[in-house]
């Protein structure tokens, strides 16, 4: 259930009971969350928002192809910084995404 308060919406997260581990509940959640800006900007940063939109171009970046060393060029990252920033999993995950 979602509440407006002053002309700001509030969500409700999903009760914890309603799911058989605390991973879907949290999966749940996390859905919910990101379909409300206004809570997913109340809970990150600038900096968060920063990073998180850089990680996701150098992904998409890696998906078109380039290497390394281009991207770094591009985005103003070293190359160390988006092997670090870039876990193998997370890549596989939004590459079936796009």
């Amino acid at each position: 259930m979602n509440k407006k308060v002053a002309n700001r919406e509030l969500i409700t997260l999903p009760n914890l009971k309603n799911y058989a581990s605390r991973k879907d509940w949290e999966t749940a959640c996390w859905y919910k969350i990101l379909l409300s800006r206004n809570l997913l900007d109340s809970l990150t940063t600038f900096n968060e928002r920063h990073n998180i939109v850089l990680r996701a171009a150098a992904i998409e970046e890696i998906h078109s192809g380039k290497t390394y060393k281009e991207i770094s060029g591009e985005l103003f990252l070293s190359p160390h910084q988006i092997r670090q920033g870039l876990d193998t999993s997370v890549i596989n995950v939004l590459f079936a995404l796009i």
